[in-house]
């Protein structure tokens, strides 16, 4: 068979000629474009699940406006969109970036539990403000949402019947490494007890970021540190935090009190002290009563002497100027001229009174028992 032949018996395969040359360009190799369009699809979906599986985070600025969205919503009897933004608020709660306040992740069940009033449901709404309360006790009823008196005096009731509620173990494992643990935006230590209902649990994960989920306790297992997808090192151990200085001007209320940590493993938990029952009468023994001892202030010492030393120095400049002014004072022309130096004197005498009295009491302050 020719090669003419053998060509053209395999169209499919058979290059054409060049009208030119008469000569067949070199085959080009085919490219099975199913085969990759299937690798890039399952590229995309393994990309999209990786997407899919990091935890998402909200910051407090979210969470609040769907608070906000849901008050507003409730102000308008609009119960369907109340309960959209409520959702979201509760899925925000626990993907906060920050440790959660009371005040704030509260209004998340006190609006349920509007939304529960508004629909007739009484049970349910109850049941919703008393988590609420049990977050936030300190939560007020809004007015603008529902004035009615009957249940606002309900919600009172429920105020006090939370405070009564029973504590239940936390179920915290007995190390954390160096993770912290809260709830509802308060630190807990392993052993510490929780108030029976629902509470927001968040884990400070050690290098990472803060986890959060609404637990319901009593319980008999919570996975604690399972909420930080890294991991704990239980067996590391915290590095005990340095005392802070004293607050001699009083910040401390305006920034906020200081987070208290826990024991270190093996190390007894801290006791409040307690001031011991005053004792009764005691017999004084007759004869001179007991010296006090007293330390004196060296410091107050010296500044005193050095103020007497320059009231001294002040007294004697000022009687030296004085006896200046009785000599020169009659050929003064003007009365003017008299009444500016006779000031001159005085002013001098001023000071080194002053001078004199700061630095006597000084030494005094500094040498007697108070």
């Amino acid at each position: 068979m020719s090669p003419q032949h053998a060509t053209s018996g395999s169209p499919s395969h058979s290059n054409p000629a060049d009208p030119r040359t008469g000569s067949r360009s070199p085959a080009r190799p085919r490219t099975r474009r199913s085969g990759l369009s299937a690798v890039f699809m399952a590229l995309g979906l393994a990309g999209a699940w990786c997407v899919s599986t990091v935890p998402t985070v909200a910051t407090a600025g979210a969470l609040t406006d769907q608070l906000s969205t849901a008050q507003k919503a409730l102000v308008a009897k609009d119960t369907a969109a109340a309960t959209t933004a409520i959702d979201a608020a509760e899925l925000a709660a626990t993907q906060l970036e920050a440790i959660a306040r009371p005040g704030i992740i509260g209004r998340v069940h006190y609006y349920r539990g509007m939304v529960a009033k508004l629909a007739g449901d009484q049970d349910a709404a109850m049941d919703e403000w008393r988590t609420a309360l049990l977050i936030d006790n300190s939560l007020q009823w809004d007015e603008a949402i529902l004035a009615d008196g009957p249940a606002q005096d309900l919600f009172e009731a429920l105020r006090k019947e939370v405070r009564d509620r029973p504590e239940v173990d936390s179920v915290t494992p007995p190390l954390v490494g160096l993770a912290k643990l809260y709830v509802d935006g308060g630190r807990i230590c392993p052993g510490d007890k929780v108030q029976e209902g629902t509470h927001l649990i968040q884990v400070d994960c050690p290098e990472d970021r803060i986890y959060g989920d609404w637990v319901t306790f009593p319980k008999k297992k919570v996975k604690w540190l399972k909420l930080c997808p890294n991991g704990v090192d239980v067996t590391a151990v915290p590095v005990a935090e340095e005392p802070q200085e004293e607050d001699m001007f009083g910040f401390g209320d305006a920034l906020g009190e200081e987070e208290e940590g826990c024991p270190l493993p093996g190390e007894a938990p801290a006791v409040a002290d307690v001031e011991p029952e005053p004792a009764g009468p005691v017999d004084v023994p007759p004869g001179p009563a007991p010296l006090i001892e007293h330390r004196v202030s060296w410091p107050m010492v010296a500044a005193g002497t050095g103020l007497l030393v320059g009231g001294g120095v002040a007294l004697a400049i000022a009687q030296s100027r004085h006896s200046t002014f009785e000599a020169t004072a009659g050929s003064m022309g003007s009365p003017g001229e008299i009444e500016t130096a006779a000031k001159k004197v005085n002013n001098v005498a001023w000071v080194g009174t002053g001078l004199s009295v700061v630095g006597g009491g000084l030494c005094v302050a500094a040498v007697i028992p108070w």
